[in-house]
């Protein structure tokens, strides 16, 4: 049964953290329904958090046919869409924005929808 505990932390600004308790088969569910999102930061940031429960890796880079890509920064296609890279726990980048190209490579972006240039965001 899904809970959630909320506390206030006062600093400069008052925010409030969500302490989500899910079952696994509730969290898988929720990292669908996220997945299946469009691919905002916040979106992003959530999907990441159920995919990967332990302890954020510091920023890595992946390079492909000379290009050097930064795990976790945004990129857009050759339309204008965003793209946003981690690597699975095989090492290799996967895409983890969008509804369709959450688990496409980067090798595939890159060659379907290339170029690829860093987002200023």
């Amino acid at each position: 049964m899904a809970t959630a505990e909320y506390e206030t932390t006062t600093r400069t600004v008052e925010e409030t953290l969500v302490v989500l308790k899910l079952t696994e088969d509730e969290a898988d569910e929720l990292c669908e329904i996220v997945g299946a999102a469009d691919g905002t930061r916040r979106a992003v940031a959530i999907l990441q958090a159920l995919q990967r429960p332990e302890a954020p890796k510091p920023s890595t880079t992946y390079t492909y046919r000379g290009e050097t890509y930064d795990m976790g920064a945004t990129y857009l296609d050759d339309s204008g869409d965003p793209w946003i890279f981690g690597l699975n726990s095989a090492g290799e980048p996967r895409a983890l924005n969008g509804s369709w190209s959450v688990g496409r490579s980067l090798q595939y972006a890159v060659d379907e929808y290339g170029p690829m240039r860093k987002s200023a965001n």
